[in-house]
């Protein structure tokens, strides 16, 4: 038996490519903000010991805040401000980049399809010939 795949249907596919696309981002998103929690996380301690810088000038102690100097408070206050929700921040890390990575993936398989569609139209697309294959009866059905 000859038969040809002259369409393929774009919709299903997609949905079947965010889905297999979310499943395969899932391990990647949450080692991805994992590693992004921490880098925060010791990037805000590095300011922090920014924060208070003594140096001693002709005797006298002059204590600066180079945070400030270098106009670096909205940093801090922006790192110091996720350390309380790290963990909604983690969870919906993993969620953006799982959706955001099947999306991709749905848009590449529909793109693919659809290049497909327009090669078939105009190839009138692949020939697959098909074997039956006859499984051995079970007992129960005899």
């Amino acid at each position: 038996m000859k038969y040809t795949i002259r369409h393929i249907s774009l919709a299903p596919l997609a949905r079947f490519g965010c889905l297999l696309g979310t499943l395969a981002a899932l391990l990647p998103s949450l080692l991805c903000s994992l590693g992004t929690l921490r880098l925060l996380e010791l990037v805000r301690r590095w300011l922090e010991s920014w924060q208070e810088g003594e140096f001693e000038i002709l005797g006298f102690t002059v204590t600066l805040n180079f945070i400030e100097l270098l106009g670096l408070e909205p940093v801090m206050n922006f790192l110091q401000g996720i350390e309380p929700v790290s963990w909604t921040f983690f969870v919906l890390a993993v969620v953006v980049i799982s959706m955001v990575s099947g999306l991709l993936i749905a848009l590449a398989a529909y793109a693919t399809g659809l290049g497909y569609n327009v090669l078939a139209w105009l190839t009138g697309g692949l020939v697959l010939e098909l074997k039956e294959v006859r499984t051995p009866r079970s007992r129960h059905q005899a």
